[in-house]
């Protein structure tokens, strides 16, 4: 009778490096998922796989094992690589007694240097022959250069041993290195010899940066506005790093906006109950006390949502598939084009670059390249800086999701500045400053003073300033909207009061705001104001003048800003033979809400429209929800803070024709009180 002798299991050992390729490299912000395969032959019975060099920062627990052949895997472990015996490094070893050596003989050169000091200095005179004082002196002189010479020769040879032992202790680390100090051991059984296909799938944690994060440069070319509309250049980049140990030679690439997470779980609520105070128990949480001396204590502990997944996954070999998975409106999936080669960062220098923002171990490549749609407008503060600032406000319109991150802007093919974008999902927008545009001359004049006293028991001394703002666009083209910001003063005290002449802005009444914000939730409206719930006008109740404020400003619009915003459009051109004010100013009625409201009016020869409003009257037309616009509408001018948006700004050839704004306001003052206005040129 003959007996099956079971054959001796067979091991393999594969070093990753050398023994696989890279089928797939996804990387994510803060890891990296890398797909390895490992192809040999095994023989029929169990065959131990031994897999080495793997990286030291793979998180074990997302370690997958998978292949192609006729076998099974019946198990699989992940340890960390033995530490090798320290072995003795003779190189090593005579480098340092060559380093010894030298050191001693130094040592002793020294030591003779100060002998020889201390011995020319004790010498008596009276016992020297004066015959032999040349010989004595040269022999001093002699025997301590050539000391110096032996001491700077030895002061190099122990700098030029000590680089050697450096170089010497890095290439003995290099092989002994810690960043692939994995070991993952397959145990596989076949029915019959033959090829084996296994891929390993496996996730890297990075400490010290993100394995990828966005870039972009947008490139804008102010020749190609049409009517203040701009078409922007916008290139979305990936800027990759990674220090993982194993180099990435030759790898498809693919980069996921998704955090990935393992076992995540929604929280659970522990229960919260109401306990009487005792006061002899000290607890280590912070209880507040009511007044009836019941303690509302919390319990914040909750229950651990983190539930780990199976360390690895073992399953039949199967032939693996490979798909491109979209992630929807939810996450992003973009694949690098090509093959690319990433080479691995020590943890030092990747931590080095962290901390100053980049360097030689960032990897940059284009995801795609986006047209989008802008509109681009100027601003200036003239009291600050009579320095015109543009910007465009660009639209996502692509299906693409704008991640966070680092942008260059270039205008007219000039680097301009960089900025950082948020995070912008498709038809969302954000700002991108341009720069200062030199082309638009902005004139803040001196502002003038005019001082009157009037009452009789009570006198009170009006100060009337004047302000004139002159512009003028240098351009070849029109300017489609400039806006100027600028501010009167508010009084903090009662006994001051301040106000606005010109432009004839009033401040929004809250309880007729209120009113109106509803009535635009309700989506109804009448007269160009609103209307309540029960269909009456929403402007009854105000004043005489509110109520014309209102209806002459509703031919112009049907929103909430109509109490806000006044269109002062013409009055304002002025040639530079002019006063710049003038009679062209809007009179004003005595409570300061202006008698008229001139209509848009086009300038013979020009196609401006100025519009006068309170700062922020833009912003709030893009709020939504009628309480938080009703707030908004409340703030608007208590900080005396307003603008002109300046439409069309035609050419202005030479220096006679100027656009010029006029700010005027006044400040009544008790005579008694000393106010001081600084800056003001009196008349």
């Amino acid at each position: 009778m003959t007996t099956d002798t079971p054959t001796e299991p067979q091991t393999i050992q594969l070093d990753s490096l050398s023994a696989s390729t890279i089928r797939n490299v996804t990387l994510y912000p803060a890891r990296a998922e890398v797909t390895r395969v490992f192809k040999f032959a095994v023989n029929a019975g169990q065959t131990k796989v031994q897999i080495d060099g793997l990286p030291t920062v793979m998180d074990r627990e997302s370690l997958r094992v998978d292949g192609v052949g006729d076998a099974t895997i019946h198990d699989v472990t992940i340890s960390n690589i033995p530490t090798p015996p320290t072995t003795t490094n003779s190189t090593l070893d005579a480098l340092r007694l060559d380093k010894e050596r030298a050191q001693h003989a130094l040592d002793r050169c020294k030591r003779s240097l100060s002998s020889l000091e201390t011995l020319f200095g004790t010498m008596n005179i009276q016992h020297v022959d004066v015959s032999n004082l040349s010989t004595i002196m040269k022999s001093y002189a002699s025997t301590g250069e050539e000391l110096d010479e032996k001491v700077i020769e030895l002061v190099g040879k122990m700098k030029e041993i000590e680089a050697k032992i450096k170089s010497e202790t890095e290439a003995q680390r290099q092989k002994t290195k810690t960043e692939l100090n994995t070991r993952v051991s397959v145990v596989v059984v076949a029915g019959a010899a033959g090829d084996v296909e296994l891929v390993l799938t496996y996730a890297c944690k990075n400490d010290y940066k993100r394995y990828w994060r966005a870039g972009y440069d947008i490139r804008v070319d102010m020749s190609s506005a049409t009517n203040g509309k701009q078409t922007v250049t916008l290139v979305y980049k990936a800027v990759v790093t990674q220090s993982t140990g194993e180099p990435w030679e030759n790898v498809p690439l693919t980069l996921d906006t998704t955090t990935p997470t393992y076992g995540a779980k929604l929280p659970v609520l522990d229960p919260w109950y109401l306990e009487e105070q005792v006061q002899y128990v000290y607890s280590s949480l912070a209880r507040k006390k009511d007044g009836d001396g019941m303690d509302l204590n919390y319990d914040p502990t909750i229950e651990d949502s983190y539930t780990p997944v199976a360390s690895v996954l073992a399953s039949a070999l199967k032939k693996p598939t490979s798909q491109v998975t979209s992630k929807g409106s939810v996450n992003a999936t973009f694949r690098v084009p090509g093959f690319v080669t990433i080479p691995s960062a020590s943890s030092r220098e990747e931590a080095k670059d962290s901390n100053s923002g980049g360097g030689e171990h960032e990897h940059t490549f284009s995801i795609t390249e986006l047209e989008l749609d802008a509109v681009v407008t100027w601003a200036v503060v003239p009291k600050k800086e009579a320095k015109v600032m543009f910007k465009a406000k660009i639209v996502n319109s692509s299906e693409y999701t704008l991640l966070n991150g680092k942008a260059s802007v270039y205008v007219d093919g000039s680097f301009i500045s960089q900025i950082d974008v948020p995070l912008i999902s498709p038809l969302e927008s954000f700002d991108c400053p341009l720069g200062y545009d030199p082309t638009i001359r902005i004139t803040y004049h001196p502002l003038r003073k005019k001082v009157t006293t009037t009452g009789f028991y009570s006198k009170t001394k009006e100060h009337l300033f004047t302000q004139i703002i002159s512009i003028q666009n240098t351009k070849i083209i029109s300017i489609p909207t400039l806006k100027v910001i600028d501010q009167i003063p508010v009084s903090a005290v009662g006994a001051i009061k301040v106000n606005l002449i010109n432009p004839g802005l009033t401040l929004p009444d809250p309880a007729v705001l209120s009113s109106i914000a509803s009535a635009a939730v309700a989506g109804t409206s009448a007269s160009g104001v609103g209307v309540g719930a029960d269909g009456a006008d929403a402007d009854e109740g105000l004043g005489d003048d509110q109520l014309s404020e209102v209806h002459v400003n509703h031919a112009r619009s049907q929103s909430l800003k109509s109490t806000n915003r006044l269109s002062i459009a013409g009055s304002y051109f002025t040639s530079k033979a002019g006063t710049g004010a003038g009679s062209n100013t809007t009179s004003a009625a005595p409570n300061g809400t202006p008698a008229s409201a001139a209509p848009k009016v086009k300038l013979p020869g020009y196609n401006t429209n100025v519009i006068a409003q309170w700062e922020g009257t833009d912003e709030l037309e893009t709020q939504t929800g009628g309480e938080s616009k009703s707030e908004a509408l409340e703030r608007l001018g208590k900080d005396g803070k307003l603008e002109w948006v300046c439409q069309n700004v035609p050419p202005m050839g030479g220096e006679t024709a100027m656009l010029d704004l006029v700010l005027q306001y006044e400040i009544k003052v008790p005579a008694k009180m000393d106010v001081k206005f600084f800056g003001v040129r009196g008349e």
